[in-house]
């Protein structure tokens, strides 16, 4: 299975390439995209961060044979019940 490693944030140079690099089997290989999504709605002012579930429906689903694998370098919270 291929991974197409996604950066909703900015990230250090070759990071992408040394993450891809250390997948274990089955995942293999892939690419690096940098994801420009507008996250001003999955934010939670109350909590100060990022509503995981709102983050994960902005990412469109990868195609056949690939995962996606996600990167932020903000807080991610799941809303409270």
């Amino acid at each position: 299975m291929k991974v197409a490693l996604l950066f909703l944030e900015e990230a250090p140079p070759g990071l992408g390439a040394a993450l891809l690099a250390g997948l274990p089997a089955p995942l293999e290989g892939g690419i690096v995209q940098r994801v420009a999504l507008h996250l001003g709605g999955c934010w939670d002012r109350r909590r100060r961060q990022i509503d995981a579930v709102g983050l994960l429906e902005l990412i469109p689903p990868p195609a056949d044979g690939w995962v996606h694998l996600g990167l932020v370098g903000t807080d991610l919270g799941l809303p409270a019940v």
